[in-house]
């Protein structure tokens, strides 16, 4: 044993051999601190702290998560829509901006590749007959005008209409919420969201004619029905103050007006191309 207090060696006994210190008593502490410091082990900072890689996987895992739901909602919607639809309560709302922010997209997408479609056409055909420096030609779609613009447009679109909805239901008597008619009007614009992307789709290949206008109709048919579907789904329900007729025009002539007002503005960015 080694004498803590002059550093000599000592084989045995309890003082040591050269200055006398009491060995057994310096035994004893070493003994009693030895079991302390053993036992708060000095952990690495990184065990102690969560991995950020760790928060942003829980992030990751929660968007697949709601992806995955509403995959499921879609396809409930599609398979029964007016069924299904007609069950949706608030909790459904996010599935339903969800729906409305795919169709507001979609439809921008199929206005912006339209116009720059067509401008590179025209272009084509100036430089066929001028020369290709003739500098007739335009430039083709832009971002802001024909695809952010448009993407806006819809989305207060939809804004209103819901607005519209919910306020005839109110005056029908119906206990309902803004939420829940965003969530039944969500789930009755799947069908049409799913033919806009089946627009977007056959004109990104090229592929028009018959098959292209017969889903053009169908998608203005099915939209047209989709504010009328939630009146119908509230049929058993309110104190019939309001007549759902009248209640389902006064909306028709809401959507006619919003259509009227937005087209002017697409129809003014999609001729501003070609400087008209």
């Amino acid at each position: 044993m080694i004498c803590p207090n002059c550093g000599s060696e000592n084989e045995q006994g309890k003082f040591c051999a050269k200055c006398g210190a009491n060995l057994a008593r310096e035994e004893r502490s070493s003994e009693q601190d030895g079991p302390e410091c053993q036992s708060a082990p000095d952990f690495p900072a990184s065990s102690r702290t969560p991995h950020p890689s760790r928060a942003d996987n829980g992030y990751g895992e929660g968007t697949k998560t709601v992806f995955r739901q509403y995959f499921k909602h879609a396809l409930a919607a599609l398979k029964r829509p007016f069924r299904y639809g007609s069950t949706r309560n608030e909790e459904s709302m996010v599935h339903g901006i969800i729906t409305v922010v795919l169709f507001s997209f979609f439809m921008s997408l199929f206005l912006y590749v339209t116009v720059d479609k067509a401008a590179r056409f025209y272009n084509r055909s100036v430089d066929a007959l001028f020369g290709e420096f003739s500098g007739l030609g335009f430039a083709g779609a832009s971002f802001g005008n024909h695809f952010l613009k448009p993407f806006i447009i819809f989305l207060l679109y939809f804004a209103v209409i819901i607005a519209s909805v919910y306020g005839v239901l109110r005056m029908m008597d119906v206990k309902t919420s803004m939420k829940e008619v965003a969530a039944r009007y969500g789930a009755f614009l799947v069908l049409p969201t799913v033919i806009v992307l089946l627009v977007v789709l056959l004109t990104l290949w090229n592929v028009g004619g018959v098959l292209l206008a017969v889903l053009s109709l169908f998608l203005f048919l099915t939209l047209a029905l989709s504010f009328a579907s939630v009146f119908y789904s509230y049929k058993d329900e309110g104190g019939r103050r309001f007549d759902p007729v009248y209640g389902t025009l006064a909306v028709y002539v809401v959507n006619l007006f919003l259509q009227f007002l937005f087209a002017d503005i697409l129809v003014s960015s999609f001729f501003h191309v070609f400087g008209w």
